[in-house]
């Protein structure tokens, strides 16, 4: 058989993609998940604008798979969206490490029309690159990260795949045109794309100083960049969520350039230590303890004999740390540096051809076929040191916190949270599957911002009509903040919090219910005139104590007490909610003199999660 022939070569990469979409698939959350899951689903079902840069290429993407027609939800729709892009990922990266593998050869401008380039030279025999690469991508598929959110609807494995064929076409036999599309598709669904820029020119200008990049060249770029007009032009038509109103240039480039996360940025050198020691553990648990070795081997070997592309590597690789380091995320800091495992999985092939060839080497042939045997089960070992973490099959918590939340409003119900791990499953479980569509759910949080203020008026005009002035005054207010005037952080909060009083008072005064989640403690002097009564996962706010206690609610936990999913550390938090609300239960019920029944609920807080033992009250542990 002939391994350089490309037919080959391509049929190995689609073998690769087949087997991560099954492993991908095996694993794959049923439902929608944590963190920004439900929102961007809501978003790319109902071609919205989701949070900044706004994503436009995914919300496009995304709103294609959530109608093909498999699957009962979009939810589970986007989830194999991701799982089919990080897929196709494990496969560019293998045809990736063919081209690194055979340099083009650089012929002066004067000699390139008067004689054939010299055939480029290969490092190691095809036999010893289809091996590495092969084990290369299919330990990159399995990596911790990767496969994470390869099970999961989110923008990463999409923006991964871009940077993935970008460097395909850029790297090896250059071809800038189809890179720079690429490109602009990439930067249309994540700002790290960006950091590809400076690293990308010198390497071009290093490997071939004659080479000139045309202007006409960078045509290529608009039509992923020209995507970010659907942003102003679906914002003029007022979508339901309409996250930061880009119709104008101004809050355009506001929501763009992620002006409302700049806060996130940290120069603390205590904040950045942390961090750094973070992402450190992080590559090193990425590729399992085997695979960390090879990709030291590989960058050594790289640096010795093939200067240009390590140079590429490790200016990329850095400018992605750098960004990762001093930007602070809550949730998903590890996806911040998928580029930079895209290109340790280069790496880890250049050690692990270099492995190869000094096996063939050695004069004891039975040890050189156990060790060669041994290394290639690399992403066997590399599977099985991440399968739990990444089996998301039974991932129902996000799911099942939104029912079980929804399930214990009365109808009508007006419920107030500052926790996004509810309010964005909320947005696809109340806006795309309808259920419950009779609760106006509020995140406290996002109504901080005069776009969110909109939002609400368009989904619940009733309720907005009924708070107009005190609306009125609260934008004024924050009108001054938006556009950096002079304002006084006071006279806001006190606007703010007159407005969401208000929205409480006109619930009530309808004889509708009003609930709040655990987290609005946070705001003490939101519905601070009212009683708490702890029903399921939240409170429900009243005029006066009521004289007996009322049911205690339902509660869904058999998604963190089944053992059948790996909590990481987004669900443990969700789970100190639930085992939060199981004492304020207990509490509750210590006002009625009824000890034993607190005592019980006290027990299955602490079952849920023993930390929260400290909020019980002393003498009763």
């Amino acid at each position: 058989m002939d391994l350089d022939r490309p037919v080959f070569r391509w049929t190995v990469a689609v073998a690769v993609a087949v087997s991560a979409f099954a492993l991908y698939l095996a694993t794959l959350a049923p439902t929608v998940a944590l963190v920004d899951c439900g929102e961007l689903i809501f978003a790319a079902a109902l071609l919205d604008i989701p949070h900044p840069p706004g994503t436009p290429f995914y919300v496009l993407v995304g709103h294609l798979f959530s109608r093909l027609p498999w699957g009962d939800t979009p939810a589970f729709r986007l989830n194999v969206m991701s799982a089919l892009f990080a897929a196709l990922t494990a496969a560019v990266l293998f045809l990736l490490v063919l081209r690194t593998f055979v340099p083009p050869p650089v012929v002066p401008q004067a000699a390139r029309n008067k004689r054939r380039p010299p055939a480029p030279s290969a490092p190691w025999a095809p036999a010893i690159q289809i091996r590495a690469g092969l084990i290369a991508a299919l330990t990159y598929a399995s990596s911790a990260t990767l496969w994470s959110y390869a099970t999961v609807a989110e923008v990463y494995t999409l923006h991964t795949a871009l940077l993935a064929l970008v460097l395909f076409f850029f790297l090896g036999r250059t071809d800038v045109r189809l890179a720079l599309l690429f490109f602009g598709l990439a930067l249309a669904v994540h700002h790290v794309s960006a950091l590809f820029l400076v690293p990308g020119a010198l390497y071009l200008v290093w490997k071939s100083p004659s080479h000139s990049l045309k202007p006409k060249h960078l045509l290529f770029l608009f039509p992923g960049v020209l995507t970010y007009l659907y942003l102003p032009i679906r914002a003029l038509q007022q979508p339901l969520l309409n996250w930061g109103n880009p119709s104008t240039i101004e809050r355009f480039f506001w929501h763009v350039s992620g002006k409302q996360y700049r806060s996130n940025f940290v120069s603390d050198f205590d904040t950045l230590l942390s961090r750094a020691w973070f992402f450190a553990k992080l590559a090193a648990e990425e590729f399992s303890v085997l695979g960390l070795p090879l990709i030291l081997l590989g960058l050594y070997f790289l640096f010795s004999r093939y200067r240009k592309l390590f140079v590429f590597i490790a200016l990329t690789v850095g400018c992605n740390l750098l960004y990762a380091l001093v930007y602070d995320i809550s949730e998903d800091n590890e996806a911040y540096v998928l580029p930079s495992f895209l290109l340790l999985g280069v790496a880890l092939a250049w050690g692990l051809g270099y492995l190869f060839q000094a096996l063939l080497s050695l004069r004891q042939r039975a040890v050189a076929i156990f060790l060669t045997a041994g290394i290639c089960l690399l992403p066997v070992f590399s599977l099985w040191s991440h399968y739990d973490e990444n089996n998301h099959r039974h991932y129902l918590v996000a799911h099942d916190y939104g029912l079980n939340v929804l399930e214990n409003l009365e109808p009508g119900a007006l419920l107030l949270t500052m926790d996004w791990q509810l309010y964005s499953p909320l947005l696809y479980l109340q806006g795309v599957e309808r259920h419950r569509s009779d609760v106006v759910s509020v995140d406290v949080n996002l109504l901080r911002r005069s776009w969110y203020v909109a939002y609400l008026k368009r989904q619940y005009p009733e309720m907005m009509r009924s708070a107009a002035d005190e609306t009125e005054i609260y934008l004024e207010q924050l009108d001054l903040f938006e556009h950096d005037r002079p304002y006084s952080p006071n006279a806001i909060q006190q606007a703010f919090v007159g407005l969401i009083n208000r929205l409480i008072d006109g619930a009530l005064q309808q004889n509708r219910t009003v609930y709040a989640t655990l987290d609005l403690s946070e705001e003490p002097a939101v519905g601070a005139p009212y009683f708490r009564v702890p029903v399921g996962p939240v409170f429900q706010l009243v005029r006066a104590q009521p004289s007996e206690p009322g049911p205690p609610g339902r509660f869904r936990v058999a998604s963190f007490t089944d053992g059948r999913l790996h909590l990481d550390p987004v669900m443990l938090r969700v789970r100190r909610n639930y085992a939060l609300m199981h004492v304020n239960r207990g509490i509750y019920l210590t006002l009625y003199g009824r000890q034993s029944e607190a005592q019980e609920w006290y027990d299955k807080g602490i079952a849920l999660d023993p930390e929260v033992q400290g909020m019980i009250p002393r003498g009763v542990r």
